[in-house]
């Protein structure tokens, strides 16, 4: 987890210069901080969103979240990138199934109670 502040005072220094502020959560994704992303726990909204290890579970799948009009700026510039395993059937068809999966089980609320559980322990050690 980021220090708590840390990643509002990103967010204002790329306000100020202009930048894109970009988080990936290849590690912190779909729920591992008690929260479906770790950026939430900071009342921040990150310009893209950048997802990986989680998604599939294990199977070869990452993915770029922003909004329209940065996506149209970048299909405008001709900004793209492709990979062996774009628009997959089978890795999407997963990533789907492991969604449903996280959402169902509620492992997000698993994680976070988790944690503290965790948390308390090390305290006590």
């Amino acid at each position: 987890m980021l220090p708590p502040g840390y990643l509002q005072a990103l967010e204002q220094h790329c306000e100020r210069r202009g930048i894109l502020l970009i988080v990936d959560e290849a590690q912190t994704g779909l729920g591992r901080t008690g929260k479906l992303f770790a950026f939430e726990h900071h009342g921040v909204v990150p310009d893209i969103l950048t997802l990986s290890k989680p998604l599939a579970n294990g199977l070869p799948l990452s993915a770029v979240v922003t909004s329209a009009e940065i996506d149209n700026a970048g299909r405008r510039n001709v900004f793209l990138f492709f990979t062996t395993h774009t628009n997959d059937p089978l890795v999407a068809t997963v990533e789907n199934k492991v969604l449903d999966i996280v959402l169902r089980d509620d492992l997000v609320t698993n994680a976070k109670v988790r944690g503290e559980q965790l948390l308390l322990g090390l305290r006590y050690l």
